[in-house]
């Protein structure tokens, strides 16, 4: 939604701009359970996070990411008077960029971003 809009030369717009909720690159989500599987420790559950802030927070992060690979300008407008109808606060526990996982961030946005350039 954001990349597409920015894509086109638009504005996206954020509806729910202050609630916190954690985003995850799919890859190390991945990456995190199978690792969670694989362990043999009694742990049952797993409960990974990422990048933990607000929406706009992490659309801010997005949209810096893409302006310094692609020189695009990515602005979003947001509800300043967001009605607060679902928790504030959905977030996990576990933080995936503190675990074992050998990841690299910079790699991460340089491909992500160049597959959204051609796609």
């Amino acid at each position: 939604y954001l990349f597409s809009n920015w894509k086109k030369g638009k504005q996206p717009y954020l509806k729910a701009p202050f609630y916190i909720r954690d985003h995850i690159p799919v890859e190390l989500l991945a990456t995190y359970y199978s690792r969670a599987v694989l362990k043999s420790e009694p742990r049952w559950t797993v409960a990974p996070c990422g990048y933990v802030g607000t929406v706009l927070d992490f659309a801010n992060r997005f949209a810096n990411e893409v302006t310094d690979r692609t020189g695009m300008i990515c602005l979003t407008s947001y509800d300043k008077n967001q009605t607060i109808t679902e928790p504030r606060t959905l977030i996990n526990r576990d933080n995936v960029f503190l675990s074992e996982i050998n990841w690299n961030e910079i790699e991460f946005w340089d491909q992500y971003i160049e597959w959204m350039v051609k796609n």
